[in-house]
């Protein structure tokens, strides 16, 4: 179970980055929704390893969920602002917070991993 999470967390992740950076760069006749779906999913397959290592690592289960409520928390503000005006800084911690969610997934996934091997 814990294979199949992190292979699905692992492709969310990459298509809306993905996404993202085609959104990013100006391509916006791709619809900003599906960029958003992709991303929604992701952090409910982090919400899963989250929870799957909850017993064994509260700090990452912990680090998850926030990394997974501030991620669409950032990205939605960007919504609120106009295409042009929306300041490259908030766009820079969109991604971070991005990243640091992807490495979260894998620590969640390496230590669900080693608690099933023992």
């Amino acid at each position: 179970m814990t294979k199949m999470l992190i292979m699905a967390a692992r492709v969310l992740a990459l298509v809306a980055l993905a996404l993202g950076a085609a959104w990013w760069f100006g391509y916006y006749e791709l619809p900003i929704h599906l960029h958003m779906t992709f991303g929604g999913l992701f952090v409910l397959t982090l919400w899963a390893l989250a929870f799957k290592v909850m017993p064994v690592s509260k700090g990452v289960a912990a680090g998850a969920f926030v990394l997974g409520l501030l991620l669409p928390v950032v990205g939605l503000a960007q919504l609120h602002m106009p295409i042009a005006s929306a300041p490259w800084l908030l766009k820079l911690v969109h991604v971070a917070v991005a990243l640091a969610a992807i490495g979260i997934a894998e620590a969640a996934a390496k230590r669900a991993k080693l608690v099933a091997n023992a």
